[in-house]
């Protein structure tokens, strides 16, 4: 995988923790699970750091079919007010890219 000017706008850090998963699973030869979206920054510490638009994200998701979504623990509050959107998906709110690891492959 060769990744150019990732933190240009049109990707941005929101992809941050997508494109680890991607690269993990690109090493690993582990499938992700279908139907997954992921959100979030990622430090080079592995923590998963907050990032804007959660709503939209959410609905992109929905209306793209998925049924699971990665997301930083650090947005979790934002679930509340987004109730008919999160109704139709498993939101996992996580801290670390470890934990993301283990929701994103099968196994």
């Amino acid at each position: 995988m060769h990744l150019v000017n990732i933190a240009e706008p049109k990707d941005g850090p929101s992809a941050g923790l997508a494109f680890a998963l991607a690269m993990l699973s690109a090493a690993t030869m582990r499938p992700i699970r279908r139907a997954l979206a992921v959100t979030g920054e990622l430090s080079i510490h592995g923590n998963v750091n907050p990032v804007g638009g959660v709503a939209e994200k959410l609905h992109a998701a929905q209306q793209h079919g998925r049924k699971r979504v990665i997301i930083p623990a650090a947005n979790a509050q934002e679930l509340a007010r987004l109730r008919a959107v999160t109704a139709h998906l498993e939101v996992q709110p996580v801290q670390t890219l470890s934990e993301a690891v283990a929701l994103a492959f099968d196994g």
